[in-house]
């Protein structure tokens, strides 16, 4: 193949991602290397020319597997994205497909080029992740009402071509992720960059720690739900007893929560320090309840605290 000035602009170097442009053939797209360096998997969800890309009904896009200046495989799919490289040259591919259905197909490929998987599922794919070693991968459906293939976390075997697990994760999708293939274990990567340990088969290793960090961090309506669930386990008064309930009440209002939320959250916390014999702090909360929504049903009880 007749190549020309392969350049790469790289957007996260710590990451080894970016941007590769070939001049010929004609190619314009996102790549991202192997974690040795030696491998990089570049996809353009874009026809050839580049006239048309994202959603569309026709206008394959392509993709290709370099190694610094050569081009080892070149060929296209539909609508090829999220391409990862192991370091033996082993790449997976996410392929969004053609029209408005809700589906699409996971793709794994040695270096050669020979087809190591191939699934389809009734649902979009949201990410995906491959181990160092080439061994194992992993993708990520999106929700999609009535599929049993939606919101579920697929990880298979590429040596056996065989499915390890699906499975829905608690801590919910994940940014990225990493395998520990020694001890079968995937590590998956919110948003904030912490991670959180389950093991090839879905066993949750970290949940304490992300119930941990989920209150920690909650806010708004997450933080009124999670009170809630915590105060309904109290069965006492005394006030330090609900010092996570309180955490959480006082970080859930914001801009985003509607007035009369804020009344039932005011309501809570007066029937808290009700309940912890501190009247004075019920009937402020009470009255700032009645301020927001009138109806939210501490009226007779607030006129009883006053006398």
């Amino acid at each position: 193949m007749n190549v020309q000035n392969i350049v790469y602009h790289d957007q996260q170097r710590n990451e080894n991602k970016g941007f590769v442009h070939i001049t010929t053939p004609l190619f314009y797209g996102a790549y991202k290397t192997s974690p040795n360096g030696l491998y990089s998997i570049a996809c353009s969800d874009s026809d050839y020319y580049g006239e048309c890309s994202g959603f569309r009904e026709y206008g394959h896009g392509r993709f290709a597997l370099l190694s610094g200046q050569k081009i080892l495989l070149f060929d296209k799919m539909e609508r090829p994205t999220d391409g990862q490289a192991a370091d033996n040259g082993t790449f997976i591919i996410n392929d969004l497909m053609f029209g408005d259905k809700l589906n699409g197909t996971f793709y794994a490929f040695d270096f050669k080029g020979n087809l190591l998987l191939k699934k389809s599922v009734n649902a979009n794919l949201l990410n995906n992740g491959i181990s160092d070693n080439g061994r194992y991968a992993c993708f990520q459906t999106c929700h999609t009402e009535n599929s049993p293939d939606a919101n579920s976390l697929f990880i298979y075997d590429l040596d056996s071509g065989e499915q390890i697990s699906k499975f829905s994760p608690l801590s919910g999708w994940a940014k990225k992720y990493h395998f520990d293939a020694e001890n079968n274990i995937i590590h998956l990567y919110s948003k904030d960059d912490k991670f959180y340990r389950y093991t090839f088969q879905g066993v949750f290793l970290d949940e304490e720690i992300w119930l941990h960090d989920r209150e920690e961090g909650a806010k708004g309506y997450l933080a009124f739900d999670l009170a809630k669930e915590k105060a309904k386990s109290i069965s006492t008064n005394n006030i330090d007893d609900y010092k996570d309930v309180l955490f959480l009440l006082f970080h859930s209002f914001d801009e985003s929560m509607s007035e009369h939320t804020q009344s039932r959250v005011n309501k809570l916390l007066g029937e808290i320090y009700l309940k912890c014999n501190n009247k004075d702090s019920a009937i402020c909360y009470f009255e700032k309840a009645m301020i927001l929504d009138e109806k939210v049903g501490v009226k007779r009880l607030l006129s009883k605290l006053r006398s």
